[in-house]
């Protein structure tokens, strides 16, 4: 197995290339277990992803998304990553799992959500903007590799990894990783 890094220069070119990843992973998954499970994080990155998405032609029936990270606001606040993700749907006929991010206990609401989340993924996407970012990947216990950069605002797409480490060189951060 290699790792595979792309470069791209906007936001619209990397939301092209994921929804592209995506329509892919989704038809393999229906394919061999009948559902596609992913998981996606907030940020623009997959907005506009989901809304490359929404005109592809994917077995979206069979589309469960869940949500990886959420606010704690009320329903329909604009600060929700949920509100962005079914504006960005467009309608798409797809299964969206919420994280019950309303219940007054937290802990309660993480424990229910746990439960529905499913034994495996078929795809997770933690997506944002690379700012100061390094990261390595490693692939079935063989070694680490080499830590790569991305400190220019450029997002990246690692594949192929099943462990992925992130750090950052002193600033805030949040970065662009499709896992694969």
């Amino acid at each position: 197995m290699h790792h595979e890094l792309e470069l791209y220069t906007d936001g619209a070119a990397v939301a092209a290339a994921a929804a592209d990843h995506v329509v892919d992973a989704a038809a393999a998954a229906v394919a061999e277990r009948g559902q596609f499970h992913f998981a996606v994080s907030g940020g623009h990155t997959p907005w506009e992803m989901f809304a490359v998405l929404a005109e592809r032609d994917l077995p979206w029936e069979q589309v469960v998304i869940y949500q990886v990270d959420e606010r704690v606001a009320p329903e329909g606040d604009p600060d929700r990553n949920l509100a962005h993700l079914t504006t960005a749907l467009a309608g798409a006929p797809a299964s969206v799992v919420p994280m019950p991010v309303e219940d007054p206990d937290v802990d309660r609401g993480a424990s229910l959500y746990a439960q529905r989340l499913p034994e495996r993924f078929d795809l997770v996407g933690v997506a944002g903007e690379t700012h100061a970012l390094e990261y390595r990947t490693r692939r079935d216990g063989r070694p680490w590799t080499n830590w790569v950069e991305a400190d220019n605002g450029d997002p990246v797409y690692a594949g192929g990894a099943d462990l992925v480490q992130v750090r950052s060189r002193g600033v805030p951060i949040s970065g662009v990783l499709h896992y694969v």
